[in-house]
Protein backbone atom coordinates (compact mmCIF):
# COMPACT_ATOMS: atom_id res chain seq x y z
CA UNK A 1 0.00 0.00 0.00
CA UNK A 2 3.21 2.47 0.54
CA UNK A 3 3.61 2.63 -2.98
CA UNK A 4 0.54 3.48 -3.68
CA UNK A 5 -0.39 7.35 -2.89
CA UNK A 6 -4.21 7.16 -2.72
CA UNK A 7 -3.81 3.82 -0.22
CA UNK A 8 -0.67 5.41 1.74
CA UNK A 9 -2.93 8.52 2.44
CA UNK A 10 -5.99 6.65 3.61
CA UNK A 11 -4.15 4.47 5.93
CA UNK A 12 -1.68 6.90 7.40
CA UNK A 13 -2.98 10.30 6.81
CA UNK A 14 -5.67 12.44 9.38
CA UNK A 15 -8.45 10.54 8.24
CA UNK A 16 -8.68 7.24 10.02
CA UNK A 17 -12.03 5.96 9.94
CA UNK A 18 -13.76 6.09 6.05
CA UNK A 19 -17.85 5.40 5.08
CA UNK A 20 -19.50 4.12 2.39
CA UNK A 21 -22.95 2.89 1.79
CA UNK A 22 -22.20 -0.90 0.31
CA UNK A 23 -18.67 -2.92 -0.17
CA UNK A 24 -17.87 -6.03 -2.01
CA UNK A 25 -16.62 -9.42 -0.58
CA UNK A 26 -13.79 -10.63 -1.91
CA UNK A 27 -10.87 -12.84 -1.48
CA UNK A 28 -7.47 -11.84 -0.59
CA UNK A 29 -5.78 -12.71 -3.46
CA UNK A 30 -3.46 -10.78 -5.96
CA UNK A 31 -5.86 -10.14 -8.67
CA UNK A 32 -8.34 -8.82 -6.07
CA UNK A 33 -5.83 -6.51 -4.61
CA UNK A 34 -4.74 -5.12 -8.21
CA UNK A 35 -8.12 -4.06 -9.01
CA UNK A 36 -9.15 -2.80 -5.51
CA UNK A 37 -5.78 -0.77 -6.45
CA UNK A 38 -6.82 -0.09 -10.14
CA UNK A 39 -10.27 0.95 -8.84
CA UNK A 40 -8.65 3.70 -6.09
CA UNK A 41 -6.52 5.30 -8.37
CA UNK A 42 -9.68 5.48 -10.83
CA UNK A 43 -11.68 7.03 -7.94
CA UNK A 44 -8.71 9.05 -6.37
CA UNK A 45 -9.80 8.03 -3.39
CA UNK A 46 -10.37 4.36 -1.55
CA UNK A 47 -13.40 2.19 -1.91
CA UNK A 48 -14.01 -0.64 0.58
CA UNK A 49 -13.50 -4.14 0.30
CA UNK A 50 -14.49 -6.99 2.47
CA UNK A 51 -11.82 -9.81 3.01
CA UNK A 52 -13.70 -13.19 2.82
CA UNK A 53 -12.61 -16.31 2.99
CA UNK A 54 -14.50 -18.54 1.53
CA UNK A 55 -13.37 -21.43 -1.31
CA UNK A 56 -12.72 -19.41 -5.07
CA UNK A 57 -15.45 -20.08 -7.55
CA UNK A 58 -13.90 -20.76 -10.76
CA UNK A 59 -14.35 -18.10 -13.19
CA UNK A 60 -15.77 -15.71 -10.47
CA UNK A 61 -12.70 -13.69 -10.88
CA UNK A 62 -14.19 -11.37 -13.62
CA UNK A 63 -16.96 -11.26 -11.60
CA UNK A 64 -15.44 -9.58 -8.72
CA UNK A 65 -13.51 -7.55 -10.95
CA UNK A 66 -17.26 -6.20 -12.25
CA UNK A 67 -18.03 -5.62 -8.88
CA UNK A 68 -14.85 -3.73 -7.46
CA UNK A 69 -15.20 -1.73 -10.93
CA UNK A 70 -18.51 -0.49 -9.51
CA UNK A 71 -17.76 0.21 -5.57
CA UNK A 72 -18.04 4.05 -4.82
CA UNK A 73 -15.64 6.15 -2.79
CA UNK A 74 -15.33 5.89 0.76
CA UNK A 75 -15.64 8.58 2.31
CA UNK A 76 -13.61 10.13 5.42
CA UNK A 77 -16.01 9.86 8.60
CA UNK A 78 -15.74 11.57 11.62
CA UNK A 79 -16.16 9.85 14.58
CA UNK A 80 -15.60 10.25 18.32
CA UNK A 81 -13.32 8.78 20.29
CA UNK A 82 -14.04 7.55 24.15
CA UNK A 83 -10.93 4.93 24.10
CA UNK A 84 -7.91 4.49 22.50
CA UNK A 85 -5.01 1.86 23.57
CA UNK A 86 -3.06 -0.97 22.05
CA UNK A 87 -6.20 -3.09 23.38
CA UNK A 88 -8.86 -1.65 22.70
CA UNK A 89 -10.70 1.46 20.44
CA UNK A 90 -14.26 2.28 21.36
CA UNK A 91 -16.00 5.09 19.50
CA UNK A 92 -19.30 7.32 19.17
CA UNK A 93 -20.64 7.43 15.59
CA UNK A 94 -23.68 8.05 13.49
CA UNK A 95 -24.20 7.17 9.76
CA UNK A 96 -26.77 8.65 7.87
CA UNK A 97 -27.18 5.57 6.54
CA UNK A 98 -26.93 1.78 6.35
CA UNK A 99 -23.45 0.94 5.64
CA UNK A 100 -19.58 0.02 6.36
CA UNK A 101 -17.12 1.96 8.22
CA UNK A 102 -13.51 1.43 7.69
CA UNK A 103 -10.95 1.91 10.69
CA UNK A 104 -7.41 2.09 9.47
CA UNK A 105 -6.14 -0.08 12.54
CA UNK A 106 -4.74 -3.65 11.81
CA UNK A 107 -7.12 -6.15 11.63
CA UNK A 108 -6.15 -9.62 13.63
CA UNK A 109 -8.10 -12.41 14.37
CA UNK A 110 -7.99 -11.55 18.49
CA UNK A 111 -10.01 -8.52 17.73
CA UNK A 112 -13.56 -8.98 19.48
CA UNK A 113 -16.30 -6.12 18.37
CA UNK A 114 -19.16 -4.67 20.02
CA UNK A 115 -21.73 -2.06 19.04
CA UNK A 116 -24.24 -0.84 21.46
CA UNK A 117 -23.39 -3.56 24.24
CA UNK A 118 -23.99 -6.53 21.47
CA UNK A 119 -21.31 -8.72 19.76
CA UNK A 120 -20.97 -8.56 16.48
CA UNK A 121 -19.05 -9.49 13.59
CA UNK A 122 -15.65 -8.07 12.91
CA UNK A 123 -14.83 -8.05 9.34
CA UNK A 124 -11.24 -7.22 7.50
CA UNK A 125 -11.12 -4.19 5.09
CA UNK A 126 -9.23 -3.37 2.47
CA UNK A 127 -7.12 -6.60 2.86
CA UNK A 128 -5.02 -5.19 6.24
CA UNK A 129 -7.70 -3.10 8.14
CA UNK A 130 -10.78 -3.61 9.76
CA UNK A 131 -14.40 -2.78 9.25
CA UNK A 132 -17.96 -2.54 10.89
CA UNK A 133 -21.25 -2.80 9.30
CA UNK A 134 -23.18 -0.11 10.78
CA UNK A 135 -27.07 0.51 10.91
CA UNK A 136 -28.71 3.84 9.99
CA UNK A 137 -28.20 6.18 13.20
CA UNK A 138 -25.74 6.35 16.62
CA UNK A 139 -24.06 3.37 17.48
CA UNK A 140 -21.11 3.09 20.27
CA UNK A 141 -18.66 0.85 18.73
CA UNK A 142 -15.90 -1.22 20.87
CA UNK A 143 -13.00 -3.07 19.35
CA UNK A 144 -10.96 -5.27 22.44
CA UNK A 145 -8.02 -7.16 21.37
CA UNK A 146 -7.95 -10.58 23.58
CA UNK A 147 -5.73 -12.86 21.95
CA UNK A 148 -6.91 -16.36 23.33
CA UNK A 149 -3.40 -17.64 23.59
CA UNK A 150 -1.75 -15.19 25.36
CA UNK A 151 -2.26 -16.23 29.07
CA UNK A 152 -0.61 -19.81 28.16
CA UNK A 153 2.50 -18.16 26.50
CA UNK A 154 3.31 -16.28 29.25
CA UNK A 155 2.93 -19.22 31.68
CA UNK A 156 5.17 -21.43 28.87
CA UNK A 157 7.87 -18.80 28.69
CA UNK A 158 7.91 -18.10 32.39
CA UNK A 159 7.93 -21.41 32.91
CA UNK A 160 10.77 -22.38 29.93
CA UNK A 161 12.84 -19.46 32.07
CA UNK A 162 12.74 -21.02 35.36
CA UNK A 163 13.27 -24.17 33.97
CA UNK A 164 16.35 -23.08 32.20
CA UNK A 165 17.22 -21.00 35.59
CA UNK A 166 16.98 -24.17 37.84
CA UNK A 167 18.47 -26.83 35.45
CA UNK A 168 22.63 -25.83 36.33
CA UNK A 169 21.29 -26.62 39.94
CA UNK A 170 20.08 -30.11 39.35
CA UNK A 171 22.42 -31.25 37.19
CA UNK A 172 25.08 -32.07 39.13
CA UNK A 173 22.55 -34.60 41.17
CA UNK A 174 21.83 -36.19 37.67
CA UNK A 175 25.02 -37.01 36.52
CA UNK A 176 26.52 -40.61 36.96
CA UNK A 177 29.50 -40.48 38.55
CA UNK A 178 29.12 -37.20 40.40
CA UNK A 179 30.05 -36.41 43.97
CA UNK A 180 26.86 -34.92 44.92
CA UNK A 181 24.82 -38.42 43.91
CA UNK A 182 23.25 -40.41 47.14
Amino acid sequence: MVHHPVLRRAATGAERFWFAPYTARVEPTDRNFVAFVNRAEALRQIPLVIRTHEAKNAGADTLVDALIDRLPAAAPHKVHITAYSPRELAFDVEVATNGWLLVTDRWARSWRLQVNGIAHPIYGGNFIFRAVSLATGKSHVRFTYRPVALPWLVLLSWGTLAIIGVSPLWSPLLLPGSDLQA
